[in-house]
């Protein structure tokens, strides 16, 4: 593992960056790993049964040519990761669709 591909950092915390090069500093929240938002959501996945709110991070990284958003639900994992480019045409968004609990 090294500090350029850790995309979570526990704890999470609302305006938490992580992973930017310290060899090429910024003053913005680009080239870099960003908790943006954290709130409450219900989630509509095969293999969960309970319909309380669970908590989901929203975490990004941003990119002059190209972003990332990735939603992290505490206690279940990464729950949707989308991946765009700004120049030649390539997207990607996957949401996770059943959850079977280890033991």
């Amino acid at each position: 593992m090294k500090p350029d591909n850790i995309i979570l950092s526990f704890p999470l915390e609302e305006g938490k960056i992580w992973g930017s090069d310290d060899s090429f500093p910024r003053d913005d929240s680009m080239y870099c790993w960003v908790l943006e938002e954290v709130g409450n959501k219900k989630l509509k996945i095969k293999g969960l049964k309970s319909k309380k709110l669970v908590k989901v991070f929203l975490i990004s990284y941003g990119t002059l040519p190209d972003h990332i958003f990735i939603e992290y639900a505490e206690g279940i994992g990464i729950i949707r990761y989308e991946y765009g480019h700004h120049g030649t045409v390539s997207e990607c968004n996957m949401k996770l669709a059943e959850f079977i609990k280890g033991k």
